[in-house]
């Protein structure tokens, strides 16, 4: 009878602890960009665990490369991907939740190499998902990290890496401050993505999640949480949702 009790409580926990924990998966620099106040990033990751907790949610960071973090996803095992932007062909697997932010997503180049367009490269997401619709995922030098892809870069080992112009900026400025000078952002032909949280499309308690994400989204906007927050990591205004409240798709 005792065994039975004890049995009965552990599943009780169990069942309580995963109702009320968020699991998303992030990047493997997911600290530092909270440590060293990646703006965009920091913000909404304290907007959502705000606004989270007022539904008595937790929410839990799953750090670990961007391939093997979107996978997990995937799989149902953690429950999002955090401020996943709206690539094209992305929803052929994931459901978006509420817009977070927008980012403007195009290349860097080396200042001594601006003209060059033969090797270009990404960080490695796998599948279809296209950061730029004009470039197929399949053409591209995979690298594990952007901080790889700048390296790269720097060293003209790829003419061009592809990533968001506020990220790239966050690591040059902190991370690689040391090859600032030899990278710049080229603003032709880049493209504004929307910044969600990403569920699996076909795992039933990941759209149960979704629907407590977007309900935790609503409820901070209208308290007033989000435009705070925002003001207080000083977020551009281009970036913030009020300033674009239509989502095309």
């Amino acid at each position: 009878m005792k065994l039975l009790l004890f049995t009965f409580f552990s599943l009780l926990l169990s069942f309580n602890t995963l109702a009320t924990t968020l699991r998303f998966s992030v990047g493997p620099d997911h600290q530092d960009m909270m440590d060293n106040n990646y703006l965009v990033y920091r913000a909404n990751w304290e907007f959502l665990s705000q606004s989270l907790a007022l539904l008595d949610v937790e929410l839990v960071a799953k750090p670990m490369p961007w391939a093997r973090a979107k996978s997990l996803v995937q799989a149902g095992t953690n429950h999002g991907l955090f401020l996943a932007a709206n690539f094209e062909e992305r929803n052929k697997w994931a459901v978006l939740s509420q817009p977070l932010a927008y980012e403007v997503f195009g290349c860097y180049k080396h200042r001594e190499n601006p003209d060059g367009d033969k090797v270009i490269a990404a960080v490695r997401l796998g599948g279809n998902d296209k950061i730029l619709s004009y470039l197929k995922p399949e053409k591209l030098l995979n690298v594990t990290t952007a901080q790889d892809g700048l390296m790269l870069l720097h060293h003209k080992r790829v003419d061009r890496f592809i990533m968001a112009k506020g990220y790239g900026q966050y690591i040059l400025n902190n991370e690689l401050i040391d090859i600032k000078e030899d990278i710049i952002f080229d603003p032709n032909r880049s493209e504004l993505r929307s910044l969600h949280v990403a569920f699996a499309n076909n795992k039933p308690e990941s759209l149960a999640m979704l629907k407590v994400v977007n309900q935790a989204i609503t409820l901070g906007m209208e308290k007033g949480i989000y435009q705070n927050i925002m003001a207080k990591y000083q977020v551009p205004k281009e970036m913030l949702v009020a300033q674009r409240p239509s989502l095309k798709r």
